[in-house]
């Protein structure tokens, strides 16, 4: 990737406009959220079937 000096990156993307205004506006995520995520992960057995079953406390 060349980035020419003063300008914005050219963005390649299938999203349309209005997919790519929508995650514009969305906050980045925490460290935290990405470390719950990564524990999460460590964990999990792949079983996405239990997983969604299960009913929220």
């Amino acid at each position: 990737m060349v980035i020419k000096e003063g300008r914005a990156p050219e963005v390649i993307t299938d999203l349309t406009e209005a997919e790519l205004d929508k995650f514009r506006n969305v906050s980045m995520a925490s460290a935290d959220e990405v470390l719950d995520m990564h524990n999460f992960l460590k964990n999990f057995d792949g079983d996405f079937s239990r997983l969604f079953s299960q009913k929220k406390a």
